[in-house]
């Protein structure tokens, strides 16, 4: 991610004793106690799954209570896993912006399993699933768009669908 990202982007990474909710929420509200932390201005929250999501957004929500006004307030939390009872739910009920939902791998191995026992074929040393975006990113971008009410010099993905890349000169912003 470090090597791929743009260089406006500015990475921080906070790592927990667990991968719970509360390790996040432990974490994130100790590193925004900080002095550093205070003069950061954030657009988003990403974690590697949709419980340190939600963990992160209470310590935010904690930080800025009283402070209707504080830009922290309006953060987009983004979630890893996307399960429909817990990521999708949440995405749904406002509470994380989007998920990424990761596949089911188990499929693909127990048929690289029976391939190396039946037919003695090494499997390959990296099988490669596709996780798909929750809720899709041009429904995302049309939930979002508005969002700042601010329209800034735009930024198309140049494997989006011909279609979907006129729509979304206007739907997607570099900042």
């Amino acid at each position: 991610m470090l090597e791929t990202k743009p260089e406006t982007v500015t990475v921080r990474l906070l790592k927990s004793t667990n991968w719970t909710g509360d390790g996040a929420f432990r974490a994130t509200n100790s590193w925004l106690r900080l002095s550093t932390a205070q003069r950061e201005h954030f657009n988003l929250i990403q974690a590697q799954n949709d419980a340190l999501a939600l963990g992160a957004r209470r310590a935010f929500e904690d930080q800025s209570k009283g402070s209707p006004n504080n830009h922290r307030t309006h953060l987009l939390f983004l979630g890893v896993d996307g399960l429909p009872q817990t990521g999708q739910a949440w995405v749904r009920q406002g509470l994380l912006a989007a998920t990424v939902v990761i596949p089911a791998v188990t499929p693909n191995a127990l048929e690289a399993l029976v391939n190396a026992i039946n037919k003695r074929v090494q499997p390959p040393e990296r099988t490669l699933v596709a996780p798909e975006s929750f809720p899709r990113i041009p429904d995302l971008l049309v939930k979002h768009a508005s969002r700042e009410g601010e329209k800034k010099s735009c930024s198309i993905d140049k494997h989006q669908p011909a279609a979907q890349a006129d729509r979304s000169k206007r739907l997607l912003y570099k900042s």
